[in-house]
């Protein structure tokens, strides 16, 4: 017999209810309240009772969570379990096609997949744009261009789901089509009708069983057992459905024709924790088992609810239960009220259910905090270092914490610095597609190298910065230097960026490149050269299929063996390597998979194939075990499990919420609103409802996130010049704080601490403390095994210095350009790092930015008109995605020329000429001085008025604006003849347009009078003395907060092991 577990009074109601009822059940609770408890002891119940194990079915959402519970239940009834008792729908559809294709002596089904759908759909409208059958009469909301895209097979797949979810046939789509005036329906019902045709036909051949989509295979099996007359039908006598708010249409069909053979029907879910809503799941189903059996989707259940939650401590549940109340009810609320009863079992082991694991006292107070970076990498290391504490500080196992983001983008960022970090981790669930593996990345995008004539920027930037490149950003900069200045000594004018893609194209077409041996891209470019023309070889052959051209590059990349053996070591990058292994393993599946099916093995199909996957292929690695790794996942991913400490991450606005309309072309959710009764009664525009429906299913991803933790919820999000964060963040935790990295807790992995270690051998040598240094070098000794970094070879400090001379000791006239003099003065040292390639790359203000002052070099004194019409013909250069970010830079732009306009009209009376982006070059005080000013606005008096155009938010004062550098040199230069026919200044402004003002701001440089004895020229002195230095010292001032390579300096906890 099974081990008695202790049930609250409202879950013993639930099983009490069952013995005394024949009533179809469901049962409500709040996440953590033990509703999946409650169903494993329903099972033990009812089989302990007499219910063979073989009439008992359990449904899931998940394969994982079905797996869970087949564990689960197993280890309570102490019963033999013949075949599968808890699997999930999908799975239970196809058990029941194959059970019906054995009686009637038929093939076994087999399924459709994703991409084998997308060929079809695509071999369709190929036909019809070829003019093989007609093609069907698309509205012009369709236009031509689209059809031929994979996103718009994307929008017909989606629209397809949803119609056979809700078991409509082509037919009836068009009728819906016709009856509210969507044409677009009715040529897509064309489609569905000429892609059922082929599905059909080709399920004809006699060794070939009967074919499905996923889409189709639930409401297929309710239709094929609503209609089975023959022996060997599949019966049950009871029906679990655990998370039931994941139900599909068709997966509540399928439950009726259950029902009508005679099972009961229990479900159990949360009405406010559906995160799968993007495969057709509602929460309304939910609602609709208490309806008569008469009503769509009733069951004439009775409702039941759970009062207690069990896992989460107070604090967190009273912030679940402020997020739940933000989501509409779908109909059930009284679970929302919940109280939590969460109890640390460290301390009493008997008063709480067996699905909570015991918790560690720690010093973390339990409740929800939130905490705003100031830029992405702050925020990155703030999980780092909290993961890090809980672990190492407070005694929390690594299996105990968890990180979410709402995409797998977010969390690859995070696994990479985790792993960096030495912190164990793992990406759960199925949210990764093949194609989005590092490793298959790499080889797919190689293949697309040598396969496409054309060759764009940000294919060239992959395949260098993949994992077979293995360049990082400031591997990339010198390669452009390299580029360009080979470019320049043969006076050619091309940007490193055309450079970067003519060196790709001369590697395909003939095979070299002429990057020196030295070079730091050297290795990375000479194994790329060897890929690339592996694949040109097979791809120029008779026979290229995929497969075959696959394995020549894989074989080129050479990269197997080191991939073997750390894999095989105790190294924390083993799971990288198991996981990248594992993963061109499942492509070379594929390959094969799609050599045998496909009658078009090309390598070019194969690449569409696999790019058209959306689930990650099945695993075959030796995965790191769950007890000591941190789990990195979607909100999908994270349903059905729970931890002792999360991290969400990545609330930014526009992200998460994300209120992008998902089917904006074909209206699938219009739809469904009809389908379900939702719609519009004028049939007119939804998109504010279906925003609405959006921003709740957003809300509820949020809140199952919130819920999964026991004790403790740190949320982070950026807060810059281009990102805010979302406006769940507020709604958990109302008052965020600012995230600052300090060094209080020290090093907290191997390699800080070889760092701290190296620091302090250092220091001790200096103050010549033999015995401390003694301590500290066989510390190192021991820890040489375990780190390389252990080695003295690999310690500058141990080699003498390379040089003493001044940085530019050769040439006597030093090469400056007005911004460099600012940063010079403020920190020599920023200026030298920056100077030797720590500058970072743009962002999207600094972007927007460069976007503005080419609008107004155009048109320098353009009207608002002008300036509009400007920036909307170059606004697509950005290349920005559609959501909200953009619209909300967009509009930041608009309002910037609506100030430009506005200063435009106000000087428009004294400006004779504007030169706009004047370049000039001058030599004072032994510098070089080349740059260009913004604008040169000639006034009728014959001065020249300098105008410095900025983008950014925040205006210096007027004190600081009387001694800028760069508008003193730019003053200075005028005075130096950089504008012919002006030997006077008006002074100088810094003009700001992104200021929160009504009117653009300004402020003003008084004017140099003398060409020689001014404080610029001072200054320029003083700066060259400096840049001849042979060393430069770090200045603390206003600006370390955005320094980009504070990292290296010393006077920061980022960079202080480099002194």
């Amino acid at each position: 017999m099974g081990v008695d577990t202790p049930l609250d009074p409202s879950q013993r109601a639930f099983l009490d209810a069952y013995e005394n009822t024949n009533n179809n059940l469901v049962l409500v609770g709040a996440p953590g309240s033990g509703k999946t408890h409650t169903m494993v002891e329903l099972v033990r119940h009812a089989v302990h009772r007499g219910v063979s194990t073989e009439r008992v079915l359990v449904l899931a959402a998940t394969r994982h969570l079905a797996s869970v519970l087949r564990t689960r239940i197993t280890q309570v009834i102490d019963v033999p379990v013949r075949g599968a008792i808890a699997r999930t729908a999908p799975a239970l559809a196809y058990s029941l096609l194959s059970a019906h294709a054995a009686a009637q002596s038929q093939p076994l089904p087999r399924l459709i997949t994703g991409p084998e759908q997308d060929h079809l759909l695509a071999q369709i409208l190929a036909g019809h744009a070829q003019g093989l059958v007609p093609a069907p009469a698309w509205p012009p909301s369709v236009p031509p261009q689209t059809l031929s895209l994979r996103g718009f097979r994307d929008e017909l797949r989606d629209l397809f789901m949803r119609v056979a979810e809700h078991g409509l046939t082509s037919g009836e789509l068009f009728e819906l089509g016709q009856r509210h005036e969507r044409p677009d329906w009715c040529a897509a019902a064309q489609v569905l009708a000429e892609y059922d045709t082929v599905v059909e036909l080709s399920s004809m051949q006699p060794d070939v069983g009967r074919r499905d989509d996923p889409a189709r295979i639930v409401s297929s099996a309710a239709d094929i057992l609503s209609h089975w007359d023959t022996g060997g039908r599949p019966t049950y006598d009871l029906v679990i459905v655990d998370d039931a708010q994941e139900m599909t249409a068709a997966t509540v069909a399928l439950l009726q024709v259950l029902h009508r053979d005679g099972a009961r029907i229990v479900m159990a879910g949360d009405p406010d924790m559906t995160v799968q809503g993007f495969r057709g799941a509602s929460p309304r189903h939910l609602n609709q088992a208490t309806f008569p059996r008469t009503a769509p989707g009733g069951f004439a259940a009775e409702r039941l609810t759970l009062s207690t939650v069990w896992r989460s401590h107070p604090a967190v549940r009273e912030r679940v239960r402020e997020v739940t109340s933000a989501i509409a009810s779908a109909g059930i609320v009284a679970h929302r009220r919940a109280t939590s009863r969460h109890v640390n079992r460290a301390q009493d082991p008997q008063a709480s259910p067996p699905d909570e694991k015991p918790t560690t006292v720690s010093r973390t107070q339990p409740g929800v905090e939130a905490h705003l970076a100031p830029s992405i990498h702050v925020e990155t290391s703030a999980i780092v270092n909290t993961l890090r504490h809980w672990h190492i500080d407070e005694a929390i196992a690594w299996s105990s914490m968890a990180v979410i983001a709402r995409s797998t983008a977010h969390l690859q960022r995070i696994r990479r610095a985790l792993e960096r970090a030495q912190v164990p981790v793992t990406v759960l669930g199925t949210d990764v597609a093949l194609r989005d593996e590092p490793a298959v990345r790499g080889l797919l995008d190689v293949l697309a190298l040598a396969r496409d004539d054309t060759i764009d920027l940000d294919l060239v930037l992959r395949v260098l910065q993949g994992v077979y490149g293995g360049l990082d950003s400031l591997g990339i900069r010198q390669l452009r230097r390299h580029l360009r200045s080979a470019e320049l000594r043969q006076d050619g004018a091309r940007t490193s960026d055309e450079l970067l893609i003519d060196l790709m194209a001369t590697i395909r077409d003939h095979g070299h490149h002429d990057i020196p041996p030295h070079h730091v891209a050297a290795a990375a470019i000479g194994r790329l050269t060897a890929m690339i023309q592996a694949a040109c070889t097979v791809m120029q052959g008779h026979t290229h299929d995929a497969q075959t051209a696959l394995w020549a590059v894989w074989d080129a990349a050479q990269v197997a063996p080191t991939w073997r053996h750390i894999a095989l070591s105790d190294s924390p990058a083993s799971g990288r390597a198991h996981d990248d292994l594992d993963a061109v393993m499942a492509l070379f599946r594929s390959a094969e998979t799609h050599v045998d099916r496909m009658p078009d093995p090309s390598v070019e199909s194969f690449i569409a194939f696999i790019e058209a996957q959306d689930l990650p292929a099945d695993s075959l690695a030796i995965r790191n075990q769950s007890d000591h790794v941190v789990s990195l996942l979607t909100p999908q991913a994270a349903a059905g499990r729970q931890w002792q400490r999360v991290i969400i991450t990545a609330l930014q606005d526009g992200i998460w919420p994300n209120l992008t309309l998902r089917d904006s072309l074909l209206g699938s959710l219009h739809l469904v609103d009809i389908l379900t009764g939702r719609a519009s009664e004028d049939g007119g525009p939804r998109d504010s409802a279906a925003r609405t429906d959006i921003l709740h299913d957003e809300l509820r991803s949020f809140a199952l996130s919130l819920s999964r933790a026991q004790e403790h919820v740190m949320l982070t999000a950026v807060d810059d010049d281009e990102q805010s964060p979302s406006p769940f963040l507020h709604l958990a935790a109302p008052q965020p704080r600012p995230i600052t990295l300090g060094d209080e807790s020290g090093p907290l992995d191997m390699r800080s601490v070889t760092t701290a270690a190296r620091a302090a051998l250092h220091q001790a040598l200096l103050r010549e403390d033999a015995e401390q240094a003694h301590q500290l070098a066989s510390l190192l000794a021991a820890m040489e095994p375990h780190t390389p970094a252990s080695d003295p070879h690999t310690w500058y400090q141990a080699h003498p210095v390379s040089t003493t001379l001044p940085l530019f000791h050769e040439l006597t006239t030093l090469p400056l350009s007005p911004s460099r003099v600012d940063v010079a003065q403020t920190c020599s040292l920023r200026w030298a790092l920056e100077t030797s390639g720590g500058q970072p790359a743009s962002g999207l203000s600094q972007s927007v930015g460069t976007l503005i002052h080419d609008v107004a070099a155009h048109a320098p004194m353009g009207t608002i008109t002008q300036f509009t019409q400007l920036l909307d013909e170059r606004w697509d250069q950005l290349n920005l995605p559609p959501g909200w970010p953009a619209q909300r830079l967009r509009s930041q732009a608009q309002t910037m020329v609506g100030k430009l306009a506005q200063y435009t009209s106000m000087v428009r009376d004294d400006v004779v000429e504007v030169l706009v982006e004047h370049p000039f070059t001058v030599e004072i005080a032994g510098a070089r001085i080349s740059g260009s000013i913004d604008r040169v606005e000639i006034l009728r008096s014959g001065d020249a008025r300098i105008v410095d155009l900025k983008t950014g938010r925040t205006a210096p004062t007027q004190a600081d604006t009387q001694v800028n550098p760069q508008l003193g040199i730019y003053q200075l230069a005028v005075l130096h003849g950089a504008v012919p026919g002006v030997e006077h200044t008006h002074g100088a402004d810094l003009l700001y347009i992104a200021t929160p003002t009504k009117k653009p701001t300004t402020r003003h440089q008084p004017p140099l009078t003398e060409p020689d004895n001014n404080w610029v020229t001072t200054l320029i002195e003083d700066t060259v003395t400096t840049m001849r230095s042979a060393s430069m010292t770090a200045h603390r001032n206003r600006l370390c907060d955005q320094c980009p390579v504070r990292t290296s300096c010393p006077l920061h906890t980022d960079g202080r092991h480099l002194s």
